[in-house]
């Protein structure tokens, strides 16, 4: 058997499997479905949201990633 009709058949069967999960629910009729969540409120003034207070490393790191990408393709290409 070659390795790409075995890798089709261990996909084919791992989506059956997934599928066949989400389809219980149907079958068995299903429990009663949770409450719905509270609703939220507006959020409090003053509080930090982590992206707002590391986008700096965020930009930092893309821009490092990058530039090592860059480089390592570089030399790849001239060798």
């Amino acid at each position: 058997m070659s390795p790409k009709l075995r890798n089709l058949y261990v996909t084919m069967a791992l989506l059956f499997t997934g599928l066949s999960v989400y389809g219980q629910e149907i079958i068995d009729g299903g429990g009663t479905p949770p409450p719905p969540p509270p609703p939220a409120g507006p959020p409090l003034p003053g509080l930090v949201v982590p992206i707002d207070e590391n986008i700096i490393v965020l930009v930092l790191s893309g821009f490092v990633i990058g530039v090592y990408y860059y480089i390592k393709n570089r030399v790849k290409h001239t060798s």
